[in-house]
């Protein structure tokens, strides 16, 4: 593996720094050096959101030694998977965690994603639905990706009721307003998008 550690001090917390700096060290000594389910979990979302998806596997490769049974660990090897367009790899990790953590928020999004992407919308909006009956916090993001497999699917009214839900929770949102006013044309009712932009 590359030394690619490279990093910015702002970019992430001194705890995050000790682990990344750790981990190399452990990659250029040779050592095994014990690290816990979180620390695994911080290195491998550091580097796939980077992009860095050789040090994530890497990183990965530990984690599943050190920890076989973590389910969270196999969602970031789903997610490996995922972003390295092995879907089908990816999809029977699911699942197999699935099976096992049924109502795991991770794993009904990242599943809603794949089948997105594999233009299977009835599915992916499925698991949207699924996850947004458990949301906690990401409510908004969760039904922008709903309204949009509706968009999809051309069941504009539909994506206008949950686009509507939203801006009641939020009602700035921008994708939402500009996807709203879309449908409104799409579903050739423009003039009842008036009437909801006067309102």
């Amino acid at each position: 593996m590359e030394e690619n550690f490279g990093f910015e001090e702002h970019e992430f917390n001194e705890g995050l720094k000790q682990t990344l700096d750790r981990f190399k060290e452990m990659i250029t000594s040779g050592k095994e050096y014990f690290f816990d389910v979180d620390q695994f979990e911080d290195l491998i979302d550091y580097f796939l959101d980077r992009g860095e998806f050789e040090s994530s596997g890497e990183v990965l490769e530990h984690a599943l030694k050190q920890h076989p049974f973590s389910n969270s660990i196999k969602i970031r090897l789903a997610q490996q998977n995922f972003a390295g367009g092995r879907i089908n790899n990816a999809l029977s990790i699911l699942n197999q965690t699935e099976k096992i953590e049924p109502l795991n928020e991770d794993i009904i999004l990242l599943k809603a994603e794949i089948f997105s992407q594999m233009r299977n919308h009835k599915k992916a909006l499925q698991y949207y639905s699924k996850a947004l009956e458990r949301a906690t916090f990401n409510k908004v993001e969760i039904m922008i990706d709903m309204a949009l497999e509706l968009e999809e699917m051309q069941r504009y009214g539909k994506a206008i009721e949950v686009l509507q839900d939203l801006i009641i929770i939020d009602p700035e949102n921008e994708i939402a307003l500009h996807e709203i006013n879309h449908c409104f044309i799409m579903s050739e009712q423009p003039e009842n998008g008036v009437d909801f932009f006067v309102s």
